[in-house]
């Protein structure tokens, strides 16, 4: 349903901008400008399900001992505001989610989400439930990136390249129709492409490819900002992604603060080699910390301050704990963690509290 954008985010140079100004506009901190940047969370499971019954079990909330798709979404939509008056400005969500649990072969190789069908077509009840993310991310004033493939799944689902660009496609068309202008777009988590059962599409092609289908539907000129996050933590975005890519998305994953500095640093010589400058387009973490180091927090949030000193983005990750003996669940669920199902949205424990707590010191809440 076409609905009326209440947020529209731009680029302007490596500042984002919401409704025309600049993110925390005015805000400095230690000196430092924050306004244009884009402190986020990886909160990718916000739309999850899991349709195999063999796992599915697993994600069962403590208190009613099922997994619930619809209570997720309503948990996710019920904490943003909180989330947003603590200074936090985007989330990435992702059409795959990522990954629950990392015990392989099981549960990891065999639980299956995915928002859209190894063809391409969206589904309705994932897509659905995305719409009121987004639509309250719309509200709320926040910039969401929607991520379209997570690495633990696509290669094991989608049929072939051709099913992965017809979901590009669907995907350009369903924001349109939507009519929100609130979304960035990453391609796919860790990854220069989306792999597919019979070989993989690179981003080099699918960027372009969503950039023209959206301009074709947009005529007075609306941007779409697109753009992959190509590796893991460390890895540098290549030239030729940096030459075409709206933003740099970088993974901070078991990386100390002194590795992000050196991974802006050398983002930033790239940038002005391709771009010409080095402040031409915006650097994000959207994906770093602490993940399983909880017990590490001044590491992370060392890490996140020297990204703001140096007017990059950063973002907040951590997994959760997800245990399992005899395949079953043996941790306490629904407590730890933003990414292990079921999860619980809230800013309820020690650690989520210290990363809010500083978010809102650093932006002014």
């Amino acid at each position: 349903m076409l609905t009326q954008a209440l947020t529209v985010v731009t680029i302007v140079g490596d500042d984002f901008h919401l409704n025309g100004a600049p993110t925390y506009e005015g805000c400095l901190w230690e000196g430092h400008r924050v306004e244009g940047l884009l402190m986020n969370s990886r909160m990718v499971q916000g739309i999850f399900d899991d349709e195999n019954p063999e796992t599915r079990h697993l994600w069962a909330y403590p208190d009613t001992g099922e997994w619930d798709p619809e209570r997720n979404p309503r948990e996710f939509i019920a904490a943003m505001p909180a989330w947003r008056e603590h200074g936090l400005l985007s989330f990435t969500i992702d059409l795959q989610g990522g990954g629950p649990i990392y015990g392989k072969p099981w549960p990891y190789d065999l639980y299956v989400n995915s928002a859209y069908d190894p063809q391409g077509s969206l589904k309705p009840a994932y897509m659905d439930r995305l719409a009121r993310i987004l639509r309250r991310a719309d509200e709320l004033g926040m910039a969401p990136i929607l991520s379209l493939a997570y690495f633990g799944m696509d290669h094991r689902y989608i049929d072939s390249p051709d099913a992965a660009r017809t979901m590009t496609d669907n995907v350009v068309d369903w924001l349109t129709t939507l009519g929100l202008r609130n979304v960035l777009i990453e391609i796919a988590n860790e990854r220069m492409g989306i792999q597919t059962k019979a070989g993989e599409v690179l981003a080099l092609e699918l960027i372009p490819r969503m950039r023209a289908r959206w301009a074709a539907q947009h005529p007075n000129g609306e941007p779409l900002y697109l753009s992959t996050a190509h590796g893991g933590g460390g890895a540098l975005a290549p030239r030729d992604l940096v030459e075409i890519a709206d933003f740099v998305l970088l993974h901070g994953n078991g990386q100390s603060p002194e590795q992000h500095v050196a991974m802006i640093e050398a983002t930033r010589k790239a940038i002005a080699e391709v771009r010409g400058r080095p402040d031409a387009i915006p650097i994000v973490f959207n994906e770093a910390g602490p993940w399983w180091e909880t017990d590490r927090m001044n590491k992370w949030m060392e890490a996140m301050r020297e990204c703001v000193r140096r007017h990059v983005s950063w973002g907040y990750f951590t997994q959760g704990s997800g245990r399992i003996e005899n395949r079953q669940r043996v941790d306490e669920p629904y407590v730890t963690g933003y990414q292990t199902p079921p999860v619980n949205w809230a800013i309820n424990t020690e650690e989520k509290q210290r990363f809010f707590g500083e978010l809102r010191a650093i932006t002014g809440g």
